[in-house]
């Protein structure tokens, strides 16, 4: 059950797997890329699409994407009246012994901006399958072709400047055969 301060995130089946996807083929380097979609006037969003950048710098616990790029992208997306650009994602993927959470790094939070949405997926190795589930921290979970992935959503409250998670739902993840 969500609190009133609670922001709620619906990711529909394209930005699902495009974050997903992502995550997957750069795994041990991060992924980025843009989210495109809707903000909802009741509050929190709606992710169409998630638009991974393709020429970006990636590095086991950094991702650099051109600013060149990100900057003709955005301007690009500015001819679809029907959708706005409302924040990205990344991937935190785990390497050696060390395992990543969904939780914002420094360097993340500082990048942050009110208004907008942003998507981090933990991704590692796992032997065993697990079915996509909600979690009570406001997460999604489960596993694909040998990996784990975690699906948090952080948002920067206008009122006090603190980063929050936001819930997110994606009916289309929990019907995934594992």
């Amino acid at each position: 059950m969500l609190s009133e301060n609670d922001m709620e995130i619906y990711i529909a089946e394209n930005a699902f797997l495009g974050m997903i996807l992502a995550s997957v083929e750069t795994f041990h380097r991060e992924c980025m890329g843009l989210l495109v979609g809707i903000k909802k006037e009741t509050g929190g969003f709606l992710l169409q699409h998630a638009i991974p950048f393709q020429t970006a710098t990636r590095r086991n616990v950094e991702v650099y994407p051109s600013y060149r790029v990100q900057k003709r992208l955005q301007k690009a997306l500015a001819n679809f009246s029907h959708m706005e650009l409302i924040g990205d994602f990344h991937s935190h993927p785990s390497w050696g012994d060390l395992k990543y959470d969904t939780v914002p790094s420094k360097c993340d939070l500082e990048h942050m901006s009110a208004g907008n949405i942003y998507t981090i997926i933990s991704i590692y190795g796992a032997k065993k399958k697990q079915q996509w589930k909600y979690n009570k921290d406001g997460t999604i979970s489960g596993s694909v072709n040998g990996y784990f992935l975690k699906v948090g959503a952080w948002y920067l409250d206008e009122a006090d400047g603190k980063h929050r998670m936001a819930s997110i739902r994606c009916p289309f993840a929990l019907d995934l055969k594992v």
